[in-house]
């Protein structure tokens, strides 16, 4: 695909299919060639756009925020918000869950199929946080390519809730 020649549109037109992705698991646009800037939010969306209590894969909104606010307050040596130390290591293992999924997905499925890296990482995403992407290719895939998105998909499912129930 060629890239988009106006980075704005770009970022915007990827946005607009994330918050479309998260809030309704379907793509308001037909053909999508996104180019690294409008995959981008895409992606990081995907990766942490799903609300607490849903059944959603990914690292749950308020854990990102909890954690982003915990990094600020201690860089700014603020007293501000302090959440409990069990609170935060809680939210860094829901985080954590999805971004090692997808750092044994990917490899796996660059190693099982004949894709490109950009179709293995939308491909992985998908998977691991339980989005309908619009880059979507499972029904291409050969058989253990298949058994990696499966064991991805359940992992995104049961991973967080798991390790929360442990906790």
């Amino acid at each position: 695909a060629e890239a988009p020649k106006d980075p704005l549109r770009a970022v915007a037109g990827g946005g607009v299919a994330a918050l479309t992705i998260r809030s309704a698991g379907v793509t308001a646009t037909g053909d999508v060639s996104f180019g690294g800037l409008g995959l981008g939010p895409l992606l990081l969306l995907a990766l942490a756009g799903t609300c607490p209590g849903s059944g959603g894969g990914g690292m749950k909104l308020t854990n990102v925020l909890l954690l982003a606010i915990a990094l600020v307050g201690r860089l700014r040596r603020a007293r501000i918000i302090r959440p409990p130390p069990g609170m935060l290591i809680a939210a860094a293992l829901v985080c954590l869950v999805p971004l090692v999924a997808l750092g044994a997905t990917l490899p796996l499925l660059l190693w099982s199929e004949p894709i490109t890296p950009r179709a293995a990482l939308c491909e992985s995403v998908r998977a691991v946080t339980l989005t309908g992407l619009p880059l979507s290719m499972a029904s291409q895939l050969t058989p253990p390519g298949k058994a990696v998105i499966i064991a991805a998909m359940l992992v995104g499912r049961v991973g967080p809730i798991l390790l929360l129930a442990c906790t």
